[in-house]
């Protein structure tokens, strides 16, 4: 076990003399000293992810077809090695035979686990969603109970949501709890696509409490060894086949009092909070991912020949591979920016609660990250094998694994149409509960802010003076269509799946731009790098960002049809073959994406 001093985790955060709230990316420009980076992380932090990788390629990877093939003797033999060195046990308090360290160190040693799409799901399925519920809500007799098994790796969670008829919508559960007269409770009902089904020892299990004032839906804490828990068959997925997925049986089991999660009733409240962890650190893995697929790419790239020449000269494959890094470099900034928020924010307050506080403080960001994370390595997957040609297409090498692993993200912790929708939806809520001030910043774009962006900029302040446009485009699309359609929003699907898109490409523009301005602030070696990634990324999501605000204004009256958006901002997108191709430059010829 790599140890992690609290020193080391406050340097990576960098300032925090101005702690950020959720929703922030709409009103403010960002201290970009404060802004977390990969770029800066401390080496003991670092190494604890170095030893991450490290067993990855010496103990996962070497063991991916037989893992594939289901051995999951091996795959528990593997869970246990890995929490041996003591990558489970980040977020469990030192109380309970963990480390209590920050957001930041559990992602960074999640990370490298991405390698096998697989495994990465058993060990967030395990670590993530079916550790920390109870962590943060459990009694303190189950805490004493599961959690140093849960950290050591020596038991194997799971977290048990879904069912065959109801996935987002976790109200719609039909597993029962029944209260016992000496305050246990008996369980039936069935759980669809549980991971780590087939080797889980503990289940945090959804269901509703039957009670005389209505049904509650709760958690709580299931042995295997429980009579009446049995698991069904393995599932023939597309992909992370090395992982465990099964459904999950429960008949008449009785569960004891101090194995449920929290209060009664409060099951939607611990799993909506648990998700948004699985959300962010999806969107950290998947970016992770991204950049390897890129890595692959570059290498292929420059060693292929065709017609006297490494493909990576011409510009058919030279463009694939500059959108792919400018893209990886935008969700990995935005992946660790959300992190740095949410620490910054936790840190205020150390104790569980505060770090429960932090966590549902950025849940619009998790879901960004979430959305933008999976999409981006799905493309990234697709051009790496694409780039790779009939060789990427055969199961000999591991694209053919990367592109079918990839899939599920896009599904993974709520679709990414219910994400789309959240974003938008919490935005909304809370400034509708004086929480977040979006109308006042909404009239000070239309006052004076659009104004300011009227006189084209120079070059020299194009990119940032494009950033502080896409904030203004996502406060005014989002206010706008909540003031035209009112409650009636929540059915405009469509129209709040474009103004999500939009709030999507503002925060991660933002953080593309904080990124690459604070390593030019700093003179940093990848400073210029960074720089051309940023403004291929900008220019890149420009103008599908402009054709969406465009759709929106369509059915908003009060957008003016855009009238208001300076016509240099649409220009800021015509130069986009060249900004690739300086992007797919800095790359092939550093021989693979800027590392830290």
């Amino acid at each position: 076990m790599t140890p992690v001093s609290e020193q080391s985790t406050a340097q990576a955060l960098g300032r925090r003399d101005s702690v950020r709230g959720g929703g922030s990316y709409l009103l403010e420009v960002p201290d970009t000293q404060a802004v977390l980076i990969p770029e800066y992380l401390p080496e003991d932090m670092r190494s604890f992810s170095d030893a991450a990788e490290r067993f990855v390629k010496s103990r996962v990877l070497p063991s991916a077809k037989a893992l594939e093939a289901h051995d999951l003797t091996l795959l528990r033999q593997l869970m246990q090695e890995a929490g041996e060195q003591g990558f489970f046990a980040c977020e469990v308090p030192e109380s309970y035979g963990g480390l209590g360290l920050p957001k930041l160190a559990a992602v960074l040693v999640g990370n490298p686990f991405s390698a096998l799409g697989g495994f990465a799901t058993t060990v967030l399925g395990h670590a993530s969603i079916g550790t920390l519920p109870l962590v943060y809500f459990g009694t303190d007799a189950a805490k004493q109970k599961y959690l140093p098994g849960l950290a050591a790796g020596t038991l194997i969670g799971a977290y048990c949501l879904s069912e065959p008829g109801s996935g987002s919508d976790a109200q719609a559960a039909r597993t029962i709890a029944v209260p016992q007269g000496d305050g246990s409770y008996v369980l039936t009902g069935n759980k669809a696509w549980i991971t780590n089904a087939g080797i889980a020892d503990v289940f945090t299990v959804f269901a509703k409490v039957r009670r005389d004032d209505g049904d509650k839906l709760s958690a709580f804490i299931v042995e295997r060894r429980f009579d009446g828990v049995s698991t069904g068959p393995e599932e023939n997925k597309l992909g992370i086949r090395t992982s465990s997925t099964r459904p999950l049986i429960l008949d008449n089991v009785r569960v004891p009092a101090e194995n449920l999660v929290g209060a009664e009733g409060e099951g939607a409240k611990i799993a909506f909070n648990i998700l948004n962890v699985g959300r962010y650190k999806l969107g950290g893995a998947t970016a992770y991912a991204a950049r390897d697929s890129l890595q692959l790419s570059i290498a292929y790239a420059n060693e292929r020949q065709s017609f006297g020449k490494p493909i990576s000269a011409y510009g058919a494959i030279s463009e694939k591979i500059g959108r792919m890094a400018a893209h990886v470099y935008a969700a990995e900034s935005s992946a660790y920016a959300v992190l740095g928020l949410i620490d910054a924010f936790g840190a205020v307050d150390a104790s569980l609660k505060g770090q429960l506080k932090a966590i549902e403080q950025f849940n619009v960001e998790a879901s960004i990250v979430k959305v933008l994370g999976s999409e981006t390595l799905d493309r990234a997957v697709d051009e790496a094998l694409q780039i790779h040609g009939g060789y990427g297409y055969v199961a000999d090498l591991p694209l053919e694994r990367h592109y079918r692993d990839s899939r599920i993200n896009r599904i993974f912790e709520g679709t990414n149409e219910i994400n789309r929708l959240l974003i938008c939806s919490m935005l909304l809520k809370r400034a509708m509960g004086g929480q977040l001030p979006l109308l006042s910043g909404a009239s000070t774009w239309k006052a004076s802010g659009w104004q300011r962006l009227a006189t084209p900029p120079e070059p020299a302040d194009a990119l940032r003076l494009t950033v502080s446009a896409l904030q203004g485009l996502a406060l005014t699309t989002l206010v706008e269509s909540g003031a035209h359609f009112g409650m009636a929003l929540e059915k405009e699907q469509e129209l709040l799946s474009r103004c999500a898109d939009i709030q999507i490409a503002a925060f991660s523009a933002q953080a593309a731009w904080s990124r690459s301005e604070r390593l030019k602030q700093n003179k940093h070696p990848h400073a210029e790098a960074a720089a051309l990634l940023a403004s291929a990324y900008v220019g890149d999501v420009l103008a599908r960002t402009l054709q969406k605000a465009q759709e929106i204004a369509e059915l908003v009256p009060a957008l003016d049809s855009l009238s208001f958006v300076p016509p240099w901002l649409a220009g800021q997108s015509r130069d986009s073959i060249q900004r690739l191709r300086l992007a797919a430059q800095v790359v092939v010829q550093g021989s693979g994406y800027p590392r830290a």
